[in-house]
């Protein structure tokens, strides 16, 4: 079951679950990133780890040292503000001269809500709005 292998590898990098979790996988060498902006406009990501409003990335892979089994995993470890978050996934770069497109899966979970989005980033530098939702809900 899919939803294992989103645990299996987070846990497996010592990723915080929150109120609101977002874990993003895929199977390659290639950087992909996630990024959320929280309801304060602040954006989380890569070179801005931590917001103002609790948001962390805590796990940011195939930056330096690659796996082909990477995980990147924001959470709010206290509780998040009310508002609107947006969810993106960005094809920061390509490695071993595969070829371009990358596969992947994103597990959000804020409350009790969790959803599985299943997509595909073709072209470095490409940036994907792909899930946005209010908090709470």
């Amino acid at each position: 079951d899919e939803d294992n292998s989103f645990d299996e590898r987070r846990i497996r990098e010592n990723g915080c679950e929150g109120d609101i979790t977002a874990t993003l996988i895929w199977n390659s060498k290639h950087d992909l990133d996630l990024h959320c902006i929280d309801p304060n406009g602040e954006e989380i990501m890569y070179s801005h780890k931590k917001s103002r409003s609790g948001g962390v990335l805590d796990v940011d892979m195939n930056v330096g040292v690659t796996s082909m089994e990477p995980v990147e995993n924001i959470c709010w470890k206290k509780t998040p503000p009310n508002g609107k978050y947006q969810f993106a996934v960005r094809y920061f770069s390509r490695r071993d001269g595969n070829p371009g497109s990358v596969s992947y899966q994103l597990l959000i979970s804020h409350g009790q809500n969790s959803k599985v989005i299943n997509g595909v980033l073709n072209s470095i530098g490409e940036k994907q709005f792909v899930y946005e939702f209010n908090y709470p809900n």
